[in-house]
């Protein structure tokens, strides 16, 4: 007698199975969206971070080279004034090889944009005689506070300047980074 038997699944094991699966894909899916959250989170906090530590440098760099912080400068018919939102630095103009052009300036404005106060900007104006580069460069768009200080009310005096910078991240994963320090002019 031969007897017939059947392949295949019952119910029971189907639905066992499915469900199984289910849970699977519920704890991926869970495990994703945690590490998600968490790198959105890491990236604001780093962008941040990464941009006032640039500021902070480059606002060291410029100040070190500088001879003497300017009261105003006009760049592109916009006059920007030295004030708590903007610096502007007064540095020796270069030849090729580096070295100073006697009685030749170069200026760095260093502050916030005055169309967009987000911004963070520095501007490189050099003279026509220099080997500097003239730049533009956006320190920050998340640009939350900022503020210039000087160690002497009469800027022709002053010889270093105190700064105080604020970015904030905003959206899901928002973050904040504050920095502040000083820097010396290099006379």
């Amino acid at each position: 007698m031969k007897i017939s038997q059947k392949l295949g699944f019952t119910l029971a094991e189907v639905l066992v199975v499915t469900f199984l699966f289910v849970i699977l894909i519920m704890i991926g899916a869970g495990i994703f969206l945690y590490n998600n959250r968490f790198y959105e989170n890491q990236s604001g906090e780093v962008f941040s971070i990464s941009a006032t530590r640039e500021a902070g440098d480059k606002i060291n760099e410029f100040t070190r080279q500088a001879v003497a912080i300017e009261s105003a400068y006009t760049y592109n018919s916009i006059n920007y004034s030295t004030g708590a939102q903007i610096v502007v630095l007064k540095l020796p103009a270069l030849e090729a090889d580096n070295d100073i052009i006697a009685g030749v300036y170069d200026y760095v404005i260093i502050g916030a944009s005055s169309t967009a106060p987000s911004l963070l900007e520095l501007i490189t104006a050099p003279h026509s005689a220099s080997a500097r580069p003239g730049r533009y460069l956006l320190l920050s768009n998340k640009l939350a506070a900022l503020n210039f200080t000087y160690d002497n009310t009469n800027l022709a005096l002053a010889k270093s300047i105190i700064y105080d910078i604020t970015v904030k991240e905003t959206g899901r994963s928002p973050a904040q980074e504050r920095v502040r320090g000083s820097a010396t002019l290099r006379n």
